[in-house]
């Protein structure tokens, strides 16, 4: 892993900091289409029909509105896409950052955007004081403001790094917005920006559980149980899984124990449900597990699989649930009842499920998202 302080974006200013700076001074020093590419994405609108011959302004900790009857966007950027109902206990009048696009003199689209990294999300009563204050005149799906994550912004750069430039006459230009390009690719990466949701369970409005997917500092597609808590408990928390470790988990479980337990089309079940209940009693019929290996918290970790720093260990619990841990004295270890592990599973198609469960492939997951 890449030491953070070799970042050519890296300062002290905290992570999030960090970060929009980052964002800010890759669109500021790269071609515009750059930042064309990331506000169609931001705003949900083509900037092209803002005006042919566009030219931007960036600024961080924005304090002032100053509307002169351009529209006018607000723009939610988060790792998790979610947003919380309510107030914030915080009321902070500063934004984090705005894009002002200009033809010749003439300001043609104002960009606010209030911006979250790692597991901070996104306010709804933030989102609407912030509406107000900067007198947002563009509305989608009858709300202020839009929403996007980090991944959207990794992967509009990745397809400029991607893209290759055959005019000599511009080759210096293009290699400069490639280094600038892959830093910032490089920095989201490394402080885990870049997952998308992929499966979600709202059985328990208090206590959600969620399935994602990403990509590491090291390139590697990973899967992800998450768990969130609202009001007073504090069940929060994260186990990842990169696709080398999913595969040799993957591979320790029989092949149609796998099929039934996430719901694998076979020719006789085309769209199968996943079913929790198929892997715990495979456990007991054939692995040698018995009831009392389930009581109370779980006796044993049914698999325990070294990996770098911490062994991935998964078990059940009396009350049938399945836990995953992945870090060491965690206060919380995510895990799934057999309808949240039915709900969140659903939710990956089909068509995907022989690839991500029976060959462990985690990148069609990761590209059927973008």
């Amino acid at each position: 892993m890449r030491p953070e302080k070799t970042f050519l974006f890296h300062d002290d200013g905290g992570p999030e900091k960090n970060t929009v700076h980052a964002l800010l001074k890759t669109l500021h020093d790269t071609h515009p289409k750059t930042t064309l590419d990331f506000l169609r994405a931001a705003t949900h609108d083509d900037p092209t029909d803002w005006g042919t011959d566009l030219h931007f302004g960036y600024r961080s900790e924005v304090t002032t509105s100053d509307p002169q009857d351009e529209p006018r966007y607000l723009v939610g950027l988060s790792t998790n896409n979610r947003l919380l109902r309510g107030e914030p206990g915080d009321q902070d009048s500063q934004i984090d950052a705005r894009i002002q696009a200009y033809e010749g003199e003439e300001r043609k689209a104002t960009i606010f955007i209030e911006a979250k990294v790692g597991s901070n999300t996104l306010n709804e009563g933030q989102l609407r004081r912030y509406a107000k204050d900067f007198d947002i005149t563009e509305i989608k799906d009858d709300t202020s403001w839009t929403q996007i994550q980090w991944a959207d912004v990794y992967t509009t750069l990745r397809d400029h790094i991607d893209s290759e430039c055959n005019d000599q006459r511009l080759r210096s230009e293009w290699t400069v917005n490639e280094y600038l390009l892959s830093e910032l690719t490089d920095w989201l990466r490394s402080t885990d920006q870049i997952q998308r949701r992929v499966g979600e369970s709202a059985i328990n409005n208090s206590h959600p559980k969620y399935l994602n997917v990403g990509v590491n500092d090291d390139s590697e597609y990973y899967i992800q149980f998450a768990a969130e808590s609202y009001g007073e408990s504090t069940q929060s928390g994260t186990a990842t899984i990169t696709e080398p470790v999913w595969k040799r988990f993957l591979n320790k479980i029989d092949e149609d124990t796998r099929r039934a337990t996430f719901g694998v089309p076979t020719e006789n079940q085309p769209e199968p449900t996943p079913d929790l209940t198929a892997l715990r009693n495979w456990l007991i019929s054939s692995q040698g597990y018995q009831e009392k290996d389930f009581q109370d918290k779980g006796r044993r970790w049914a698999w325990e699989i070294d990996r770098e720093n911490y062994p991935l260990k998964i078990k059940f619990r009396r009350d049938d649930h399945l836990w995953v841990r992945t870090k060491p004295n965690v206060h919380y270890c995510p895990n799934l009842a057999p309808d949240e592990f039915e709900a969140v599973f659903d939710d990956i198609p089909l068509s995907l499920r022989e690839d991500v469960f029976i060959n462990g492939n985690l990148s069609p997951l990761w590209t059927a998202t973008n």
